[in-house]
């Protein structure tokens, strides 16, 4: 069991109220908001606002609902009023602990429109980055700098403005901001006018949004600098505390290309909802990104880009990850899911395009394998358990909502992307442009994409055995997927039947309608082709005749069906027979890295015995392929964290894997740097940090050298695991403290959990509760780095947050802002 899951045994959730009622209809928010100076240093932490909300009241009622926090906000005054009479009502109002504003009034009230305007004080968070909070940096000249942000998704846009705190309660918001004077104000939208209410002072007016949802809206108050972009279409900036203006660049560069594909891809130009783009870099934010309209917010290392220190894998991450914020330009922010069950309407499509469109611009990448062996892998490693919940189900609270944000991303872009491959990708583009236009400004379900998509099937390219709403109805509203079992019932005839895939237990009912690609020995060249070659129906077996001749064949070309594949035993030897041939019998990379994890997982309940999985995964010995590696280290990683490095049948494996390793270690030396290849430097990465976790020799004499910013964090994790006492350890620590990169002070995180000395993990642990030189955002970092760094680590992380689990409530403001940073770690920083 990983901390993470003990974390979610340790929190006492709140209950909360269901949904809001839907007898209102809210068109327009303004909100003043005043941030003092005190705020803005180290004694302060409040903020006065004001918001002015009209609603339509669509049945007689006397009582009304919204949100509104109940410890972050405090309600001054509350004024209701009838716009058509001028009404103002008379009523009482309170706050309860699940955040929900009630107003009482004297009277019915009869339907039609009305103003709510309510004054209130507000706190700035200090433990939990979400609502309104505040975050500091030291400067180069050591001061300590101070600035306000926000995270509003996905139910703490009420910590900041009493309002219709959920998706589908859409609006315009105008916002204000008055700020010291010396710091910039932003906001959604462009300042429209300046002007100072004081001396001390400054007022930024902004333009009204789009027609959206609260938890889109932000603000940001700072001392940052901002980069213009040239060659967009829109007004667009790249803002970071200024001594960071150097590593912008990498954002100013990518933004615009990754705009471009994306309005064309959409068919509805960015601009056409909204004039400006801001991207800002915060020191401390709890997710990857925040899609808010206008203003994305990133982590710095998730935006911010330093070619001298940061790794090429930081490099694709941000374009990646600004691929993804910009997406939901259109998934999220222009159409927007009904509620929280899905999810994956808004996390699925931003996944899928965050692969897509930087794809398209850097295909030296190969992004589109990529999406293979980092995501579909992931997403079916997390859906083998019976506790994995579907795409789409239901939640109600804000603990529930939160369990959202899992597989909705690479299930959801996993998925989507089967979706394109068994349409077609003309007509899957035909199909998300009709979605986008259909339902701009509104809120959808899967059945409007399902809607749209079936509109755009040309029915004589796409031959789908049902309507594409019950082709995908499991897909969604079911958790798991299908293992599909192939069994040779005579010469030419193969047998297909279906099952959920169980980690553990058993799910009988469960089916799926399948769409099935495949290839053969006498025709390799097949690989290439994605549309199905037949389906498999719910509760029907299907069969292939395979062509004379034919001595393998595999299912599920580059793995576009969302499910895992098994063979008899005799199908088993002629696949091992043709992957011990020099040439792998011409069976493709992804489908060597799809075998290699199907195996590794199929082994794991027993659909096949561990020694017959490892006797076919041997083939990877010849086998020098990025992808077939990285589906390996996974699993092999698996496989000994659950028996033990150290154990003695632990050290068999360990020197057995580094003979398979030979050719592929020997293909990347540590010496063959090529700066100007990165997916080379991305496997030359994968293969030497495992070999190092498998103690290679070699890893030694690595470690005597200053080594290659990319193989940095592998030498000094092997440093530390081999150090006799804390010097190392003081050494990098010191380096973490001292770094101005907070993508080098993540990566040296995630190195000083590397450490095999209790009392040095447990000084590290201390740091968490005790040190502020670890940023709020990082402090989860340190509990994964202790357990990625050792296996054996676990029982010190978990006795030290059971010894101390006061300490971290008090720190974390709840035990459940700790779980939800481990969530971070968890899903590796997905961003918004």
């Amino acid at each position: 069991m990983t901390l993470w899951y003990l974390l979610c045994l340790l929190v006492i959730l709140q209950s909360c109220a269901a949904r809001l009622p839907t007898n209102c209809k809210p068109s327009s928010y303004k909100i003043s908001l005043v941030v003092p100076e005190t705020s803005l240093t180290s004694t302060g932490n409040t903020f006065t606002g004001n918001v002015d909300i009209t609603f339509q009241l669509m049945q007689k009622t006397s009582s009304l609902q919204l949100h509104s926090s109940h410890d972050r906000l405090t309600i001054k005054t509350l004024q209701l009023k009838h716009i058509a009479t001028d009404t103002i009502i008379p009523q009482t109002s309170s706050v309860d602990e699940t955040d929900v504003l009630t107003i009482t009034t004297t009277q019915e009230l009869e339907v039609g429109n009305y103003n709510l305007q309510i004054s209130y004080d507000g706190r700035l968070s200090t433990t939990d980055m979400n609502g309104v909070y505040k975050s500091s940096y030291v400067d180069s000249t050591g001061t300590k700098k101070y600035l306000v942000a926000t995270q509003f998704e996905a139910t703490h846009a009420r910590k900041g403005f009493p309002c219709f705190d959920e998706p589908s309660y859409k609006a315009t918001f105008t916002v204000d901001i008055t700020v010291p004077k010396g710091f910039l104000a932003m906001s959604n939208t462009e300042v429209i006018s300046q002007n100072a209410p004081s001396l001390s002072t400054v007022r930024y007016q902004f333009q009204p949004t789009p027609v959206m949802s609260t938890y889109l809206v932000a603000f940001v108050v700072s001392d940052f600098t901002c980069t213009e972009v040239p060659g967009s279409s829109t007004k667009n900036h790249v803002c970071s505390r200024s001594e960071t203006v150097n590593t912008r660049y990498w954002a100013v560069e990518v933004t615009p290309k990754l705009l471009n594909s994306l309005n064309v891809y959409t068919g509805i130009p960015y601009t056409e909802s909204i004039s400006k783009l801001d991207q800002v870099a915060l020191p401390d934010f709890r997710s990857g990104a925040m899609e808010n309209w206008g203003l994305i917010t990133y982590r710095e290392a998730y935006m911010l880009y330093d070619t001298s220190e940061d790794t090429v894998g930081t490099k694709i991450n941000a374009a990646t990850t600004i691929a993804h914020e910009l997406s939901h330009s259109w998934f999220g922010n222009v159409v927007t899911m009904a509620w929280w069950s899905e999810t994956f309407l808004n996390e699925g499509f931003a996944t899928y395009f965050q692969y897509h469109t930087t794809h398209e611009i850097y295909p030296e990448w190969q992004l589109d394998k990529q999406f293979v062996v980092k995501t579909v892998h992931s997403a079916l490693a997390e859906d083998d358990l019976p506790s994995a919940l579907a795409l789409q189900s239901d939640v109600e609270t804000p603990a529930q909502i939160d369990t959202k944000f899992g597989n909705s991303y690479d299930k959801g872009g996993s998925v989507l992307r089967m979706v394109e491959h068994f349409m077609g990708s003309a007509n899957f583009k035909r199909g998300i442009q009709q979605y986008l236009s259909t339902n701009k400004n509104k809120n959808t379900k899967p059945a409007n994409l399902w809607t749209a998509l079936s509109v755009a099937v040309d029915n004589t390219v796409s031959m789908l055995p049902a309507t594409l709403p019950n082709v995908m109805q499991n897909w969604i509203e079911k958790a798991g997927f299908p293992l599909i079992t192939v069994t040779k019932t005579n010469k030419n005839t193969l047998a297909l039947k279906q099952e959920r895939f169980l980690f553990s237990g058993s799910d009988t009912t469960t089916k799926w309608y399948v769409p099935v690609t495949y290839t053969t020995s006498v025709d390799t060249a097949k690989f290439e082709k994605t549309s199905p070659h037949l389906w498999i129906e719910p509760d029907k077996e299907a069969t292939i005749q395979v062509p004379d001749g034919a001595s393998w064949i595999i299912l599920n070309n580059q793995q576009t069906g969302f499910y895992r594949v098994n063979y008899d035993d005799a199908l088993w030897a002629e696949i091992e027979k043709a992957l011990k041939t020099d040439s792998f019998g011409g069976i493709a990379e992804l489908s060597r890295a799809q075998i290699v994890d199907d195996l590794f997982n199929l082994a794991k309940p027993k659909k096949v015995s561990y020694s017959k999985a490892l006797n076919i995964i041997n083939f990877i010995s010849n086998d020098i392929s990025y992808y077939t590696w990285y589906a390996a280290r996974r699993g092999f990683s698996f496989l000994l964290d659950k028996i033990g490095f150290e154990s003695d049948l632990g050290k068999a494996i360990k020197a057995d894997v580094l003979k398979l390793m030979d050719k592929v270690y020997k293909s990347v030396p540590y010496t063959d740097l090529k700066p100007t290849d990165d997916l080379y430097t991305l496997k030359q990465t994968e293969v030497i940090g495992l070999a190092c976790r498998l103690q290679h020799p070699e890893c030694i004499e690595m470690s005597k050298s200053l080594p290659a910013k990319d193989l940095r964090n592998i030498v000094y994790c092997n440093a530390l695991r081999h150090s006799k006492d804390s010097t190392d350890w003081d050494y990098l620590w010191n380096a973490y403290v001292k770094s101005n990169s907070l993508s080098e002070a993540s990566n040296l995180l995630q190195v000083l959990g590397c450490s095999t000395d209790k009392n040095i993990l447990n000084k590290y642990l201390q740091k968490t509760i005790t040190d502020s030189e670890i940023r709020l955002q990082d402090r989860a970092t340190v509990f994964s780095s202790v357990l990625n760094g050792n296996p054996s680590s676990l029982d010190i992380a978990l006795t030290f947050l059971i010894e101390h689990q006061q300490e971290i409530e008090t720190q974390y403001a709840t035990m459940s802002a700790l779980t939800k940073l481990m969530d971070i770690e968890k899903y590796g920083d997905k961003p918004g």
